[in-house]
């Protein structure tokens, strides 16, 4: 799917719920969902809650392990918090448009209004250790594209 066929998709799930609304996590949503409750430190660079990429096998798909094609969401171990392939298998879209990080530290930092490619987080089955970092961030995806290596997650709020 594109991130323009999900919009349509989110639309409808949230039309037929009257419990919930879905939608796409912002950037900073997703990579502190990865983090698993750990601190943005070097001592905990992966969403294993390890500074070391030797045990990352355990919990995720990359590319010495994959064998060049995606798996089923939960066959690894999750991260701290539950939740499972936060980095692997595939990148993930969020909602915000792709910028440059500020030279100042932000909290809960929102991108810009608009651009022309989207933040996509975690890394893909296609991609090596150094890329499956908590803090991992691509250069951006144009709404309109397809790709084996990029999917989505969304975050469920009551109403």
């Amino acid at each position: 799917m594109t991130w323009e066929d999900i919009q349509p998709f989110i639309a409808r799930l949230n039309e037929a719920q009257s419990r919930y609304t879905y939608r796409l996590p912002t950037e900073a949503e997703r990579e502190y969902a990865a983090r698993g409750g750990m601190p943005s430190t070097f001592q905990h660079r992966y969403p294993t809650g390890e500074a070391d990429a030797g045990k990352i096998g355990d919990f995720i798909w990359y590319d010495r392990n994959a064998s060049g094609r995606t798996h089923q969401v939960g066959t690894k171990k999750p991260n701290p918090y539950g939740l499972h392939d936060m980095a692997g298998n595939v990148c993930e879209l969020t909602s915000d448009w792709y910028r440059e990080y500020p030279a100042t530290a932000e909290v809960d930092p929102v991108g810009p209004e608009k651009n022309f490619r989207r933040v996509i987080r975690g890394g893909s089955w296609h991609r090596s250790k150094q890329y499956q970092r908590s803090g991992y961030r691509g250069p951006g995806f144009l709404p309109e594209a397809v790709s084996t290596q990029v999917g989505f997650r969304l975050v469920r709020t009551p109403r």
